[in-house]
């Protein structure tokens, strides 16, 4: 070959060779060039995300709804299945604004001002009373309306259900009251002898009278069957503003624009047409008394006044008990809760509140109209978490004011919930009750499946072996049970004098126990009650034991300020955690067993190496006594914590940053537990009540959707999404 067909030979080699590099470097210019707009993609998509949180946290005060879309639009603009793609603000700021999420539905038909509203006894209905002339019956679940009833055009001011919930009246400004069949509407009796506008009515606990309250200035009761006039009351000198017997129905109290309320014998006043004096008169507020409402059990009397208190009135004798202050304006409404526990109050602050009945401390604001509040009303069917009110604004709303993000709450017996368990297959929620029993929930549904009463409870874990469901308690006889968790039945009693901590094996063949006498904790055979081995080393009570992941080691928490690793075969002590100034009152192992989480009550929890025992992190952030800790279990990378502070908080557990906090407004938090998935968070409070919450993205997401009753609205989606129409919900 020669050398000039050598060359003609290399030079198309050489140009392939060129055009080859050209293309590799034009490829990594195109993959770098995509890489550099997926960062900055993901640079906007991240920063817009915080705008947004930080919009919600901006709204959360002023309208919850919109705290939710724009915390919601936050956390879904850069959310990724199976990614941790979500900004950790757009996570808070969900969260909060899930917490804020009271409101449950928005009921939307009349015309004007809604003046009324109440609960049938069942609490499935509600009557709303409107200034446009008509009542409105809703279902109290769905918020569907059910039927109108129609008033005079100048309005009606107030209804109330019968007791047997089969008849409804309503206070009509023609200066009459009418009742009317509570399931078709037909109007039943039509109540004439007022020559001022009705402004409430009120049936007696037996059915069997009605009562109302005029601006006329008196106040007459009816027989509620025949329409016959049985008394008038006078007394006030203008408008009679409330209305209500007593539970038992001797006596009637009544409010007055005079600035009075006043009790009356019920009982003795049973002559047509005759006066009345009243047995006690309060005075107290300054301006017009609004409203009047008995205490379940009778013994007090709580008023609404233009003043903008709320005074709780011993009902005998007239003495003033408490006096709530906190409305910036006019209350115009008062409600005991069912139990007697709490009262709501609505005012021209365009604000629905709720109190310590007893001390008269705010619980709770709820926010969400966009005029004054008129009216308000407990369900009677539960705790006192489900309530109405009624507004100017035209529309009336229906809350839920036993924690805006809990999934589900239930109610024990009496006395604090001081430990919460899930069944390995995360079906079952196990509660226990200070100096009561052990229950199982279903805790999809809220229902109690089995309670466990043969001994008092302190404490309660679930065996983790799946195909048997069994489940133990620490009893404060200070033995310890074994039971089925299926048919409730007592397997084994262990004479454990414990009233300390309860753990079991992985394996499920071991149990734990501790001791508050001599400092000890105990290791059992759980197939044959013996005890296996005896931990001692502690200076002090013993409060938390857990085993590690693989059951080779064991960790105590005790009120000597340390907590200790020991060998689960053995009994030998391997570490001693120091660092904490107070009682360890909890512990538990990451998943990997790596770490120990340590909670105490020098206010921190506390991350440590268990290899070395070194502190790794000293989580701050509450304000009291941090009571129980846990991992979430498919990673470990979140620790729960449980104080006496009323929240419980989620940490990262690589930073210690705080994720987010869930705050129980009804008790400070005792205990806390993750679903065996991690996508729930259940909690137990001294108040005898026990929440699931989401603890995953997913799950959150799912909620804050559920809590949604609006979209966008244009005016926002041009302030805050930037955009000229509204894009669907997120």
């Amino acid at each position: 070959m020669t050398e000039r067909t050598v060359s003609a030979v290399k030079a198309p080699r050489r140009l392939v060779v060129g055009l080859s590099l050209a293309l590799v470097v034009a490829v990594g210019f195109a993959v770098a060039a995509g890489v550099w707009a997926y960062r900055a993609d993901r640079q906007a998509r991240v920063a817009q995300a915080r705008e947004w949180a930080a919009d919600a946290l901006t709204a959360l005060g002023v309208d919850p709804e919109r705290a939710l879309l724009l915390a919601l639009q936050a956390v879904t603009s850069t959310y990724a299945p199976g990614q941790d793609s979500v900004v950790p603000e757009a996570e808070a700021a969900l969260h909060l604004a899930l917490q804020s999420a009271y409101l449950r539905l928005t009921l939307r038909a009349h015309t004007d001002q809604v003046l009324g509203v109440a609960y049938s006894p069942d609490g499935l209905r509600l009557v709303t009373a409107s200034r446009d002339g008509t009542a409105s019956v809703w279902d109290a679940v769905s918020g569907a309306q059910l039927f109108t009833l129609s008033g005079p055009k100048r309005g009606v001011f107030g209804a109330a259900f019968s007791p047997d919930g089969t008849r409804l009246a309503t206070a009509d400004w023609d200066n009459t009251a009418v009742v009317w069949d509570a399931a078709t509407g037909a109007e039943l009796l039509r109540l004439t002898g007022h020559i001022g506008a009705v402004y409430a009515v009120a049936f007696s606990p037996d059915g069997t009278r009605l009562a109302t309250a005029s601006g006329d200035g008196k106040a007459k009761v009816w027989d509620a069957q025949t329409g016959a006039l049985i008394f008038t009351l006078r007394g006030h000198f203008g408008v009679v503003t409330g209305i209500t017997f007593s539970p038992d129905g001797t006596h009637l109290a009544t409010s007055g624009q005079d600035g009075t309320a006043r009790v009356w014998d019920a009982a003795s006043l049973t002559e047509l047409g005759q006066a009345g004096e009243s047995v006690v008169t309060f005075t107290g507020h300054i301006g017009a008394v609004t409203d009047i409402v008995y205490s379940p059990d009778g013994t007090r009397l709580a008023t609404s006044g233009a003043d903008g208190t709320t005074q709780v009135w011993d009902a005998a004798t007239g003495a003033v008990q408490v006096t709530l202050r906190g409305h910036s304006d006019s209350v115009t409404s008062v409600a005991f809760s069912p139990d007697g526990l709490r009262l709501a109050t609505s005012g021209y602050d365009q604000t629905v509140r709720l109190w310590e009945a007893e001390t008269g401390a705010e619980q709770l604001t709820l926010v969400g109209h966009e005029g004054a509040v008129v009216a308000v009303a407990f369900s009677p069917v539960g705790g006192g978490e489900q309530l109405a009110s009624a507004s100017a604004d035209g529309t009336a709303k229906v809350w839920n004011a036993g924690g805006g993000e809990a999934l589900l709450t239930v109610t024990g017996p009496a006395n604090a919930v001081s430990s919460v368990a899930f069944s390995p297959d995360g079906t079952r929620l196990a509660t226990a009750n200070y100096d009561s029993s052990a229950t199982l929930w279903d805790a999809a549904t809220g229902q109690a499946v089995l309670t466990l009463a043969a001994h008092t409870a302190g404490s309660v874990v679930f065996s983790p072996l799946a195909g048997s469901p069994r489940v133990a308690t620490m009893n404060w006889d200070r033995s310890v049970s074994v039971w089925d968790a299926a048919t409730g039945a007592e397997l084994l009693n262990l004479n454990a004098l414990t009233n300390g901590g309860l753990a079991f094996s992985p394996d499920g063949t071991r149990l734990a126990t501790t001791s508050y006498w001599d400092q000890t904790a105990t290791i059992w055979d759980v197939a044959s009650g013996a005890a296996r081995l005896t931990l001692t080393g502690h200076t002090d009570t013993i409060y938390a034991i857990a085993f590690s992941p693989d059951g080779t080691r064991l960790a105590t928490g005790s009120g000597d300020g340390t907590a200790k690793l020991w060998d689960a075969k053995t009994g030998e002590e391997l570490l001693t955690f120091k660092g904490h100034t107070d009682s360890v009152f909890g512990v538990a192992f990451s998943p990997d067993g790596r770490l120990l989480a340590t909670a105490s009550n020098d206010l921190t929890a506390r991350l440590w190496d268990t290899a070395t025992g070194k502190e790794r992190l000293v989580l701050r952030g509450h304000t009291a006594a941090v009571m129980a800790v846990a991992f979430s279990p498919q990673d470990g990378t979140r620790l729960a914590t449980a104080s006496l502070d009323k929240t419980a908080i989620v940490w990262d557990t690589a930073t210690g940053t705080n994720l987010y906090s869930l705050t129980d407004q009804a008790g400070q938090v005792l205990a806390l537990a993750f679903s065996p998935d991690g996508t729930r968070l259940a909690t137990g409070n001294d108040n005898n009540t026990a929440r699931i919450y989401p603890a995953s993205i997913e799950e959150l997401m799912v909620v804050a959707r559920a809590r949604l009753t609006r979209t966008w609205r244009l005016e926002e989606c041009q302030q805050y999404l930037h955009t000229p129409t509204c894009p669907p919900t997120p």
